[in-house]
């Protein structure tokens, strides 16, 4: 899925590898929002075409697991579970009392549990395994 905006996922969706959702926004607040039990198996990438405004944020609800690699250039609330890698500018931590900056609270990061065969998304220059996800014959 490619978006400008938003992108929402309500909550208990799932979707397969080689799911994969880029958020590449231009002006105003952009946000990926994966609500309560999402499951997804790919990338997801939150882009914007100011890094210098604060203006990004990628929420991951409890209970969400995402196997695969997150990249996000601004914010992320992270209190679900990350099988893979995450790459973010700072944590959010939203709470009824205050908001904290790079703090998580009850979510996880666990890049030993990414699959060993497990090809991502090459957005950057960076050396990546290159595979091939399927043959069709």
């Amino acid at each position: 899925m490619i978006a400008s905006d938003t992108i929402l996922l309500e909550a208990m969706v799932q979707l397969k590898y080689p799911s994969s959702f880029l958020l590449s926004g231009i002006s105003g607040n952009i946000a990926i929002v994966f609500k309560e039990g999402v499951q997804v198996q790919g990338e997801v990438i939150l882009s914007g075409e100011d890094k210098t405004i604060n203006n990004g944020l990628m929420q991951i609800e409890e209970e969400v697991q995402i196997t695969g690699n997150v990249y996000c250039f601004d914010k992320i609330e992270l209190k679900g579970k990350i099988k893979g890698s995450i790459t973010c500018n700072k944590f959010l931590l939203r709470t009824s009392s205050s908001i904290y900056e790079n703090h998580i609270l009850n979510g996880e990061v666990n890049l030993n549990e990414r699959p060993e065969n497990y090809l991502g998304v090459k957005w950057n220059n960076k050396n990546q395994a290159r595979g091939i996800i399927k043959w069709l014959n």
